[in-house]
């Protein structure tokens, strides 16, 4: 009888097979149509078929015995190779660490005195004994290097003393020179130039080393490209240039640096001309003036001593007084004209030396300031001056006469206008003594600025030029300066002086 056990095996629709004894074996299934039945089959064996399944097994148990003994041994040689290998790699490491060592030191060395060397270390040499002849040959060429090196060096550092000695000593002669100086390399950058460069530019230009000098000068390209391509060794030009409103009259000389039919350079010369030309342009202006006065003063006494005995003589006669009377005085009159202007010609061809002396500047100013304040009630005149009188050493009549000057060609200006103004202002400090004649009127045009001072240069129409000519001159003879500008925040011009106080 089945046990439980196989009823559950079967139940499972699965077939169970089990050996009763070495003869038979017996099979249980479960009929799936029909409820609870099931099938049992006994099968008797041949005895020598089991002996073959016993001794296949046998054999089978002794072959996977064999195979797992085999996986062992090869494991077993496996890391004995293993271990063999590992053992000469580390000898072979070994080896090419010595080599490597061998090979490195020398390198090592070298490298050690190559960064002494650099930091200018040249006593920090290599040792030459070594066991290959190639490392050998390349320490000896490099000490040599290094040797030479040291002696090019040596050169250099004695070559650069030299030339640092002969730079500061061109500087030094550079410096006490009053033109402006600029060396520059053959393609036009600047090398070196000197303080009285800046100084004549008013520090409108900014002259940097390196930068190209034409880049300062865009109009010269031009002028020095044809110096290049030709065969002078010197140029000189002219060139006016405009700072702050003052035209400058400039003087330029190049020369060219050549070694070998090379141009390697040039030098620059710039010399401010402006008061040399102006002074040129007074000589001769002052000549001329000195003729036109002599020429014209000589008939002016006989037509108005004519005039005058016409008019008495004729003045007792009947007829036609009035108008011999009218013209006798036109006469005198157009006479005293020409007289005044013969005047302006006389003082300007001839200014009379002043007499300097320590006097009151405040009252002098005051002065010219009330001879039209007192006259001239339509215009509103201002006077701004220190409540200390100012003294300082100088003409009085001179300086009175630039003060007038000044301020009647300032009511002049504003006469057209309405609401005319003039401010006359007076300040100083520990060094200086600065006036001011300011106007509201029609101002200048700033083309003209330039030329104001100019003698015989007017915008009147009956002016003669000469006025503001020998204000500046009367101005700077007492060591001081004097410009005129247009003013910045309203209409009409400024005349400023200077005078560098002493007293």
């Amino acid at each position: 009888m089945p046990s439980n056990e196989i009823f559950k095996i079967v139940n499972q629709n699965r077939v169970y097979i089990f050996q009763l004894n070495k003869n038979s074996i017996t099979a249980y299934k479960k009929i799936n149509f029909l409820n609870d039945v099931y099938m049992q089959v006994n099968r008797n064996l041949n005895t020598n078929i089991w002996d073959h399944i016993s001794a296949t097994k046998e054999a089978f148990e002794i072959y996977t015995m064999k195979e797992e003994e085999s996986s062992g041994i090869q494991i077993t040689y496996s890391m004995i190779f293993v271990l063999f290998s590992i053992c000469f790699i580390l000898v072979a490491i070994l080896i090419g660490f010595n080599l490597a060592s061998n090979l490195s030191k020398p390198i090592t060395n070298l490298i050690k005195s190559a960064n002494k060397i650099s930091e200018g270390n040249f006593d920090a040499k290599v040792s030459e004994t070594d066991q290959f002849q190639e490392i050998k040959v390349l320490l000896s060429s490099y000490n040599k290097m290094i040797s030479e090196i040291e002696n090019k060096q040596n050169e250099l550092i004695s070559k650069s003393q030299e030339d640092e000695e002969k730079r500061i000593f061109i500087e030094a002669i550079l410096s006490l020179l009053t033109i402006g100086v600029i060396s520059l390399d053959k393609n036009f950058n600047i090398l070196l130039y000197n303080k009285t460069l800046t100084k004549l530019f008013r520090s409108t230009k900014t002259f940097k080393i390196n930068d190209n000098f034409l880049s300062y000068f865009p109009e010269w390209k031009k002028i020095f490209e044809n110096f290049e391509t030709s065969n002078k060794v010197l140029l000189n030009f002219q060139y006016d240039f405009t700072l702050y409103d003052d035209q400058r009259n400039f003087n330029i000389r190049v020369i060219k640096e050549i070694n070998d039919n090379k141009i390697e350079g040039y030098v620059v010369a710039l010399d401010d001309a402006t008061s040399l030309i102006l002074a040129e342009k007074h000589a001769a202006w002052s000549d001329i003036a000195r003729k036109i006065a002599h020429e014209v003063k000589n008939p002016l006494t006989p037509i108005k001593l004519s005039a005058e005995r016409i008019e008495k003589k004729f003045l007792d006669a009947k007829t036609d007084k009035e108008d011999i009377s009218l013209l006798t005085k036109t006469i005198s009159r157009q006479v005293d004209d020409i007289g005044k202007l013969v005047d302006e010609f006389s003082s300007f061809a001839r200014m009379p030396e002043a007499e300097i002396k320590l006097d009151n500047l405040s009252k002098c100013l005051e002065e010219a300031y009330l001879l039209y304040f007192n006259t001239r009630k339509d215009i509103k005149l201002n006077l701004i001056k220190p409540e200390n009188d100012i003294y300082f050493h100088f003409d009085t009549l001179q300086i009175s006469r630039c003060f007038s000057n000044l301020i009647k060609n300032a009511i002049e200006a504003v006469e057209k206008i309405p609401n005319p103004a003039v401010e006359v202002l007076m300040a100083t400090d520990a060094k200086n003594i600065k006036i001011e004649i300011k106007d509201n009127g029609v101002g200048i045009d700033e083309k003209m600025l330039s030329k104001i001072f100019e003698p015989y240069f007017t915008t009147k129409t009956k002016g003669t030029g000469l006025g503001l000519s020998i204000v500046k001159r009367i101005i700077e003879d007492h060591g001081g300066k004097i410009k005129i500008e247009k003013n910045k925040n309203m209409a009409g011009t400024t005349s400023l002086i200077n005078f560098e106080y002493n007293a």
